[in-house]
């Protein structure tokens, strides 16, 4: 229990220092076990531990306007990434379609492979997606709707696991 308390304040820190605010609180769901396991039955996968503490805690965050996320340097997509949002869950008929992870698993389903689900939406239409089958489970992609012969493929690895995607994230210009 302390190492998990550890990395939630370490995830809470990090954050805040990312700008972020939980739109329309009243209508997001903080999912329970039950919730998180039938989403994962939906999707025919198992979410990794560290993304199922962001998603309780976290799920529907909208990061600061200059919030980048830095790439290893093996990336073929450059130096940096910019996240607007990470999905959450939210009470059906809440207007929250923006934020809503299953929205966002359900309309990009016949677009993203079944090995992976949205969990982020990147400027200009683009997502951040994570593994939850497969070898590569708990691995984070980034998904170009543009580019539907390269989506998810190997150059579009960013990260594994989700917690080091979130630690390379920054806000420009902060110290």
């Amino acid at each position: 229990s302390g190492d998990n308390d550890a990395v939630r304040q370490s995830t809470h820190e990090l954050m805040q220092r990312l700008d972020y605010e939980i739109l329309q609180p009243a209508a997001r769901i903080f999912p329970c076990e039950s919730q998180i396991s039938d989403l994962e039955a939906s999707q025919g996968g198992r979410l990794p531990a560290d993304y199922r503490r962001f998603l309780n805690e976290f799920g529907g965050a909208y990061l600061g306007s200059e919030v980048e996320f830095k790439l290893p340097p093996t990336s073929q997509l450059g130096t940096t990434i910019s996240v607007e949002a990470f999905y959450g869950i939210y009470l059906p008929g809440s207007n929250t379609v923006a934020l809503d992870l299953k929205y966002h698993i359900n309309t990009l389903c016949d677009r993203i492979p079944d090995w992976a689900i949205p969990i982020a939406g990147a400027f200009y239409g683009n997502r951040i997606c994570l593994a939850i089958s497969g070898v590569h489970s708990g691995s984070i992609y980034f998904w170009d709707h543009e580019d539907p012969a390269t989506e998810l493929s190997g150059q579009a690895f960013l990260f594994s696991p989700f917690q080091e995607f979130l630690e390379s994230g920054s806000c420009i210009g902060a110290a």
